[in-house]
C-alpha cells in the first residue's frame, strides 16, 4: 500500500507539484506542471477543493468513496 503524504500548508501542496506559492492562504494548482503519478494516499492540513475534467478515479475520504461528475 501507498505511504501517506503529509502536506500541512499550501506552500508543502504547490512544492509537491511544481508550482509557486503567491499566497500562503489561497493557490490554485497547475496539476500539468507536476510530475506523473499513480494514485496515492493524501492527508491535507487545510481544505481543499478538486476541479476534474476527466475520468481520473473516485475520491475517497474516510471509509467513503466519492466522485461528483
Amino acid at each position: 500500500m501507498d505511504t501517506l503524504r503529509r502536506f500541512e500548508t499550501i506552500s508543502d501542496y504547490n512544492s509537491f507539484n511544481n508550482n509557486e506559492t503567491r499566497h500562503p492562504l489561497v493557490s490554485v494548482v497547475d496539476l500539468s506542471r507536476s510530475d506523473p503519478r499513480q494514485g496515492s494516499r493524501m492527508f491535507f492540513g487545510f481544505y481543499t477543493i478538486f476541479l476534474k475534467e476527466v475520468k481520473c478515479g473516485d475520491l475517497v475520504y474516510g471509509r467513503h468513496t466519492y466522485d461528483y461528475q
